[in-house]
């Protein structure tokens, strides 16, 4: 039989209190990514407002939904770093205000024009391509497919132009077996 129970008091507490202590004061980091300055991103910072044209500016983006919430305000062109205004210094947004960045494309030109010679091709040369319009199984599948390429073309993506040329579908005729010479 137990006679008296003790309990260790304050491990718990005071790991409550000590981390409660840290994250208050800020200081609530991992260790790994602590820099000299104590700052882990204020290189990056620096770098970003002494060399712009070296980063993308992702905040229009963000602001008219093309891009998620959570992606980073500002990417460095070549990849190795990403930084966020809701963790920069206080200093650096007013700096922000006067700094020129790179307009960010929103499509490949050049894709582009290819698609509308695709298109294009279509239009004057329509017995190249398959036309899945009416007989499409699966609705993933393009509308146009080309016979010897096999490319394919939906008309959610046509430019507005290819639209009113685009020859009149054919109705598709199943063969079922009772019709072949087989049955």
């Amino acid at each position: 039989m137990v006679h008296s129970v003790n309990f260790v008091q304050g491990s718990y507490e005071m790991k409550k209190s000590s981390a409660r202590r840290e994250l208050e004061d800020g200081i609530l980091r991992h260790s790994a990514s602590i820099t000299k300055d104590g700052d882990p991103t204020l290189s990056s910072w620096t770098d970003l407002l002494d060399s712009p044209q070296q980063w993308w500016d992702f905040r229009r983006n963000k602001l008219h939904g093309t891009v998620k919430p959570k992606f980073p305000d500002f990417k460095r062109k070549d990849g190795s770093q990403s930084i966020w205004l809701n963790r920069a210094p206080l200093w650096v947004i007013s700096k922000l205000e006067g700094v020129e960045f790179d307009q960010i494309q929103k499509s490949n030109p050049t894709k582009k024009r290819i698609g509308d010679e695709t298109w294009k091709d279509l239009v004057e040369n329509p017995n190249k391509w398959w036309d899945n319009r009416l007989g499409k199984k699966n609705g993933k599948a393009p509308d146009f497919k080309h016979k010897e390429t096999g490319e394919g073309l939906w008309l959610s993506n046509a430019p507005p132009w290819a639209l009113p040329k685009l020859p009149s579908s054919k109705k598709v005729v199943a063969v079922e077996k009772r019709d072949t010479l087989l049955s």
